[in-house]
């Protein structure tokens, strides 16, 4: 009874190995939302870091949250 339970959860543990060696090393998210404005007027709003606090979830979820903005306002070279 013991060896039948044992050679199963070695059964098992193979089949997962076997699976496992055969899957791809890379996992794909994808995620995608449609606006309805203008692709300026997007570009505006993300384009400059001190615009984000208008609309970024992650804001809106921790109102304590803070930014450091560094460099020019927009455009290359800004960072917050």
């Amino acid at each position: 009874m013991a060896f039948r339970l044992v050679v199963a959860v070695a059964l098992v543990v193979l089949a997962i190995l076997v699976i496992a060696a055969f899957r791809t090393g890379t996992i794909q998210i994808q995620r995608s939302r449609s606006i309805q404005a203008p692709p300026d007027k997007v570009f505006a709003m993300i384009d400059d870091f001190h615009n984000w606090k208008q609309w970024a979830p992650q804001d809106v979820e921790d109102p304590t949250m803070t930014r450091t903005f560094s460099g020019p306002e927009h455009g290359l070279g800004a960072a917050a």
